[in-house]
């Protein structure tokens, strides 16, 4: 007896020293990440709202370095996103040049991020995504008056490369029509290349860069089916734009700067050795992107391109998203012994015996699991454009309108039933006569473990959201990332967590049962079910960059970005294991766990998507 009250001692004492350990890691990464951030309080970060045409608005984050001023006003330069992507993954260019004395102004493009819908139907020609309206308004108001409104620049990553290229000859457009100079002074396009045509360029009034990764994942459909910016068809007619016909040139040479940049006509081309996937986030890239702008704008600056720090905070980003993650069991297990979630707690079930027989039950499942995962997955977005036909042409709609994640739910709800499927024949045949479990729960424990599992979720998000009203930061790390939700998502979301939480539920059930063995060490278990989540996917990542590493060229071309989700996915496929198991520890049944992690991690991917919903 005195011996269960010492253990029950121990481990709520560790659960309160794990959740202080967890509010320090939050607390050391917010602030270490709002110093970054700040320049150390050289720049002013500030989030706005600007409402737009027909009702529509745009979020975005605004860099101001302190020194511009109304009498001192300083150039500025738009950043756009690309698909899926917010407004907090540009902070490499954000900060980068801030710290160089440029305005930046990093939006949420329509249909992502904190920004509304548009009703427009050819939005990034129309519109840039948002930077279109963006940009008249920083121009035609005296709201920013410590801006150099003749040195305005636009750039943008992907989708939002193109954007930056439609935003340069729109306003080119505009100013040949009114015969004035282009409101945009410079546009660095990064990461695509598809709309460098006589077309879009023939009216351009701008100084442009072309950023492209040299190993592109989407340059097999370029002219010539490669990322090599050398003889690129894409890049010769950008640069020979400025030029006669008999001074037009045969092949580039990346990295020089061609033409004026006093009169607009300043072109350069960067070959960077990166992929599509991670082009942000390369020292390299951003590097090429500051010298473009600081050219471009005549600004002598001391800072050397090189000299970068987005990366430290992106390091200090990353110990506030362990500590928040971190802060989830403990925090579980301290309600768990008030009075009106205690009846939750039951004892833990015996683990299977590790003999011959349920070795090979085990093998066997873990390869059907792996090969069903791997061959599921390119499956998936063919039925996706079938069930979910609006939002995958783009077009606003109430039924499932999360366009890149409506594929991981079918991807997640195939894989969940069949192995329930699996799970249950098992069960059946073998384990249900020995009476190895009991997974049944009855009406009450289920109604109190969801009340608990949203106490858990919104006490998670809470966390978030007092971070980002204090330190104007979130719980991230490059393609992972926890940002304070919206009512649109919260609504949406109603509509997935239902399909979604069967397979979290079969994966909390298979890691606890079926993949629980008495003499095995937990570490090594809870590894191997890790695994089993993700090796499936990963050899899919393994087959598609091999491929481009010795072809040049992806394996899976119609749904390459599709693939290139899992750099994201698989990180929070591994972790669900070791989620389920401590829940299971401290509860007894699959249950918490499942609920748990369906809720926080299904928003973080629902949250960092792009959505077609009515305005």
């Amino acid at each position: 007896m005195n011996g269960d009250i010492i253990q029950k001692r121990t481990i709520k004492n560790w659960d309160i020293r794990l959740l202080c350990i967890a509010l320090i890691l939050i607390l050391i990464g917010s602030i270490g990440a709002y110093f970054i951030q700040t320049d150390g309080n050289k720049i002013d970060v500030i989030g706005i709202k600007i409402p737009t045409e027909n009702g529509q608005w745009v979020k975005a984050d605004l860099f101001k370095p302190k020194i511009a001023t109304a009498s001192n006003p300083a150039p500025m330069v738009v950043i756009i996103p690309g698909f899926s992507r917010t407004k907090e993954t540009q902070i490499s260019n954000s900060l980068e040049l801030a710290r160089r004395g440029i305005v930046t102004l990093a939006i949420d493009p329509y249909n992502q991020g904190d920004s509304s819908t548009t009703l427009s139907e050819d939005s990034v020609r129309e519109e840039g995504y948002g930077a279109i309206p963006i940009i008249k308004y920083i121009t035609e108001t005296n709201v920013f008056n410590y801006v150099d409104k003749e040195r305005i620049g636009v750039t943008g990553h992907s989708a939002g490369g193109n954007a930056a290229l439609q935003v340069a000859a729109y306003f080119g457009e505009e100013a040949n029509r009114d015969k004035k100079p282009s409101k945009i002074s410079s546009a660095f396009i990064v990461g695509y290349d598809l709309s460098l045509t006589n077309k879009t360029l023939k009216n351009i009034d701008s100084n442009l860069g072309l950023s492209y990764g040299y190993y592109d994942e989407g340059s097999y459909r370029n002219q010539n089916h490669n990322a090599h910016m050398k003889n690129s068809p894409e890049a010769l007619e950008m640069v020979n734009s400025i030029f006669s016909e008999s001074d037009k040139i045969s092949s580039v040479e990346t990295g020089k700067m061609y033409g004026d940049s006093d009169n607009k006509t300043l072109r350069v081309v960067y070959n960077e050795k990166i992929d599509h996937i991670f082009q942000p986030y390369d020292t390299s890239d951003v590097s090429d992107m500051l010298k473009f702008f600081t050219t471009s704008f005549h600004i002598n600056n001391t800072l050397m391109p090189t000299n970068q720090i987005w990366f430290i905070k992106e390091i200090f980003s990353l110990i506030a998203l362990v500590g928040a993650f971190l802060f989830i069991v403990p925090f579980a297990g301290i309600l768990l012994r008030t009075k009106i979630f205690s009846s939750l707690v039951e004892n833990i079930p015996k683990p299977i015996l590790y003999n011959k027989k349920e070795k090979i039950i085990f093998a066997g499942t873990f390869i059907a699991a792996i090969l069903i995962a791997f061959i599921s997955y390119n499956s998936i977005p063919k039925i996706s454009y079938l069930l979910f036909r609006n939002a995958s042409k783009g077009i606003n709609t109430l039924w499932f309108p999360e366009e890149a994640n409506n594929t991981i739910l079918l991807w997640t709800l195939f894989n969940g039933i069949v192995g329930l499927i699996i799970f249950a024949f098992t069960y059946k045949l073998h384990w249900k006569k020995n009476e190895i479990w009991n997974i049944k729960i009855d009406l009450k424990k289920l109604v109190k473990t969801i009340v608990l599992a949203i106490c858990i979720f919104s006490t998670f998000y809470g966390l978030v959201e007092i971070t980002y009203k204090f330190f104007h930061t979130d719980f991230r790390f490059v393609l992972i990332a926890v940002r304070p939700l919206n009512t649109t998502i919260l609504l949406v979301s109603l509509m997935y967590l239902p399909f979604f939480i069967i397979f979290f539920l079969y994966n909390s059930i298979r890691v606890n049962y079926a993949s629980r063995f008495g003499g095995q060490k937990e570490w090594i278990s809870i590894l191997i079910c890790a695994l089993e989540n993700c090796l499936g996917l990963l050899m899919l990542l393994i087959i598609q960059y091999v491929h481009l590493a010795v072809t040049g060229k992806v394996f899976w071309t119609t749904n390459w970005l599709f693939v290139g989700q899992l750099f994201g996915f698989i990180p929070l496929m591994f972790i669900i294991p070791y989620f389920n198991r401590h829940f299971f520890r401290k509860t007894g049944n699959p249950y918490l766990g499942a609920m748990v992690t369906c809720l926080i991690l299904v928003m973080v991917m629902l949250n960092n998507s792009i959505i077609h919903v009515p305005l």
